[in-house]
């Protein structure tokens, strides 16, 4: 099997924002870069998962080629017994052999001693009265099929053990020869598998660099957030003194309670549950933000690009936002509520047919927001 090996992801260093630019500007570079480092990390760990599933197959590759070249020393150390064997048997065999061709020799010898060295065979037979003579001739006859028969199965001995041999052998080769390749294939698919651990390794260092640089920008991202807090903190303070100064009220609305996760001024608290118990009573669940702080009210004319906090008008920001002073969440008689973004919603045509009941009107440019006075 032949696993391809997986492209690794290439990751860049990020630079960090110059100091001494916005700090809302730096801090909206570095959350790219963070954005950029997320997307490398997900190409990584998508390579990574591939990589583990190609060492999984490959592991599981070695495992069968282990088990196949078990198999092969198995066959082969089989194949060296049967030729053992065999050989065990051919010396057998010869010994008996050996053994027959003495006695036929000693048959010969004890035949020429009886009858002697100068007669030929013929001679003997045919001077001799024909009870002897034949007696001879039957000895002769014994003699000569004994040798027949320790040749036949010579013969037929030594062709056995030659086919025993020569399959033990061819055997012992083939598996000698099977042992060899499975072995081969196996060292194959080691080096593929360093190979893909050191991609593995590969990867896992750079996931580590992408981390690393990750966490150096969220430490960068941390410390602008606290710098643009900061700032805003003190351009508060600094509305909020020109605010006295001016003789506008930023003391806050009194006393505030909260009613199903609403803070809202005491003094309305009763219609605000009597209401929201109505809403829950037909299904429907009213959420939202009361009570804000003059100090709060200022932040958001900031946050919102309000292109002066105390002059411009609540239409001039980005999303409308009263000046500080005289929203009704500052005094906390005014409700913003969630999901109530546009006329269809369920929340908006709910308020809208059952508000008034409870002494809450709509600030119609804002579906969302719902006051005593409908400011």
């Amino acid at each position: 099997m032949c696993v391809p090996l997986v492209a690794v992801a290439l990751v860049t260093t990020p630079v960090l924002a110059a100091r001494g630019a916005d700090p809302r500007t730096e801090r909206e570079e570095v959350q790219r870069q963070r954005a950029e480092l997320a997307g490398q990390l997900d190409v990584l760990n998508a390579d990574l998962a591939e990589i583990t599933a190609a060492l999984e197959a490959i592991g599981r590759n070695v495992d069968a080629q282990r088990a196949r070249v078990e198999d092969a020393q198995r066959a082969a150390a089989q194949a060296e017994a049967d030729a053992e064997a065999a050989r065990a048997e051919e010396q057998a065999k010869q010994a008996e052999i050996d053994a027959l061709q003495d006695q036929q020799e000693q048959l010969l010898v004890d035949s020429y001693i009886r009858e002697g060295s100068t007669q030929s065979g013929m001679d003997v037979l045919s001077e001799s009265d024909p009870t002897e003579a034949a007696e001879r001739r039957a000895l002769v006859d014994i003699t000569g099929n004994r040798n027949e028969d320790v040749a036949d199965l010579l013969q037929a001995a030594r062709e056995d053990l030659a086919d025993a041999r020569a399959r033990a052998e061819d055997a012992a080769q083939r598996a000698e020869e099977h042992h060899a390749e499975v072995a081969r294939r196996l060292e194959e698919l080691r080096a593929s598998q360093d190979e893909q651990r050191e991609l593995q390794t590969r990867v896992e260092e750079r996931m580590d660099s992408v981390r690393l640089a990750d966490d150096e920008l969220a430490l960068e991202e941390f410390g602008l957030s606290a710098e643009i807090a900061e700032a805003e903190r003190k351009a508060a303070e600094e509305a909020a003194a020109a605010a006295r100064a001016a003789g506008v009220d930023v003391s806050g609305s009194g006393s505030t309670v909260t009613v199903g996760g609403i803070t809202v001024d005491a003094s309305i608290a009763g219609q605000v549950e009597a209401m929201l118990n109505a809403a829950r009573g037909d299904g429907l669940v009213l959420t939202g933000s009361g009570w804000r702080s003059n100090t709060r009210q200022i932040q958001l004319r900031t946050i919102n690009g309000c292109p002066d906090v105390w002059t411009s008008s609540p239409s001039s920001c980005r999303v409308p936002t009263a000046i500080p002073g005289t929203s009704m969440h500052e005094r906390g008689l005014a409700i913003d509520f969630d999901n109530c973004s546009y006329r269809s919603s369920a929340c908006y045509l709910w308020l809208a047919g059952n508000a008034s009941r409870y002494g809450f009107y709509n600030l119609p440019s804002e579906p969302w927001h719902w006051s005593i006075n409908g400011n």
